[in-house]
């Protein structure tokens, strides 16, 4: 029973976070239009993050990003 349970609630994790590095790189490519390769680095890094699970690397790494791409 609890397999199953964390079962579903991986597969929805998943998804979600799926839709959220769909919608992420889609803005940080339009990033590395206007930024360059800063913007790259942006997409990059974003796309170690989606692949990690660990939350807190996530926020922390998307500050970070943040950072170096609006800093100038």
């Amino acid at each position: 029973m609890d397999q199953v349970f964390c079962a579903e609630r991986a597969s929805k994790w998943e998804l979600e976070t799926g839709w959220v590095f769909l919608f992420y790189s889609t803005s940080s490519v339009s990033i590395c239009f206007l930024f360059g390769v800063k913007g790259v680095l942006f997409l990059v890094v974003s796309y170690i993050i989606w692949s990690s699970e660990k939350l807190v690397v996530w926020f922390m790494i998307w500050i970070i990003n943040g950072l170096l791409v609006y800093w100038p």
